[in-house]
């Protein structure tokens, strides 16, 4: 008996297995056409990296979009001489903007440009792992291409390379609806992002103005077909950069606040636009009014410069926490109380 019940455990795993071939053969024999987007900007010292991460993909059939953002340092003749010397599998397509986009302008011209059914993306100072595209892409045919938006694990990189631990996204297949989205925010980075071209084709550009597009894109896929973690780390997300932190003296920091100020709002009113023919915008709008309310009135205290204009505003905004309207009226009216403190982090930096 104990032999009958082996032959049936080993022919019940034999026949597993040759599904499972069967199956890889068949989702080999139909894969799609896949495209990257490699923005570039100013990263002459990674884009070699980078863009060699991209050329030793070992999926295909891919296209490669390159765009760069006007860079004025060497990164444009890096990627040049790169391509000058590659004869490998993947079509490569080469966009030099004439004039500065800006990050979410630099991926609608991208964009423009893919023909691929799945899009990844990709920045000039990231590292892609050689089989990132067809992990991702067998998992999209695996999920029989539901998802809108696949994201997976990266390893947190310092500047000069070294690999400093594991960064987890949040199991984005969590987020099954708006509720999910505004009861608690996921984690992610959008150096990991890919989304189909559904997703693409169902909104429209982003934005010019916005600072970033990855909270965008994650929103508008939990407003579509949803989105979907893989838990391995496929890419080196890079802390350094374009985007390495320095010191910054007040009057900067200053500036930095006020433009954060307008990003913000820029993107809050970018998820009211892209929700506004959905069933749940109402409860997004009412979920959002704060946030967008002492967003507004940060601004409204940065453009005057009546200083008893300004505390009528403190007065009359009742949605602001009162330590937020403290440390904005402190930064717009009389900075220099703060200076002292800024000296001090200046020197605990340098000793």
């Amino acid at each position: 008996m104990q032999n009958i019940k082996d032959f049936h455990e080993k022919t019940a795993t034999s026949s597993a297995k040759l599904n499972n071939k069967i199956l890889i053969v068949f989702l080999q024999k139909n894969f799609p056409l896949a495209s990257v987007i490699l923005l570039t900007y100013q990263q002459e010292d990674f884009v070699a990296e980078a863009l060699n991460s991209l050329l030793a993909q070992t999926y295909t059939p891919l296209e490669i979009i390159i765009a760069d953002d006007l860079s004025k340092d060497n990164t444009r003749n890096i990627i040049q001489k790169i391509l000058t010397q590659y004869c490998g599998p993947h079509k490569i397509k080469l966009v030099f903007n004439q004039k500065n986009l800006g990050l979410c302008g630099n991926i609608n011209q991208a964009l423009s440009h893919c023909e691929g059914e799945f899009i990844f993306a990709a920045a000039g100072d990231d590292v892609s792992l050689p089989n990132r595209c067809k992990a991702v892409i067998e998992k999209w045919l695996a999920l029989e291409k539901k998802p809108d938006l696949i994201a997976t694990d990266a390893y947190d990189m310092a500047i000069n390379g070294e690999i400093l631990g594991i960064k987890r996204t949040s199991a984005l297949e969590s987020y099954v609806d708006l509720d999910a989205w505004m009861k608690k925010q996921p984690y992610f980075f959008g150096s990991s992002h890919s989304w189909s071209r559904r997703l693409i084709n169902q909104f429209p550009p982003l934005n010019p103005k916005l600072a970033a597009e990855d909270h965008v894109m994650v929103f508008r896929s939990i407003l579509g077909n949803g989105a979907h973690t893989i838990p391995e780390a496929l890419v080196k997300h890079r802390r350094g950069g374009v985007t390495l932190r320095k010191y910054l003296n007040l009057y900067e920091k200053k500036r930095k606040l006020e433009v954060g100020f307008r990003n913000k709002l820029t993107y809050l009113l970018q998820l009211l636009n892209d929700a506004k023919n959905h069933p749940g915008y109402r409860d997004l709008e009412i979920y959002l009014s704060k946030d967008i309310s002492s967003t507004q009135f940060s601004i409204k205290l940065f453009d005057s410069d009546n200083f008893l204009l300004k505390i009528k505003y403190c007065i009359e905004e009742k949605n602001t926490p009162l330590n937020l309207k403290l440390r904005v009226l402190t930064y717009t009216s009389f900075p220099w109380i703060l200076q002292p403190i800024f000296w001090a982090k200046k020197y605990i930096k340098r000793y």
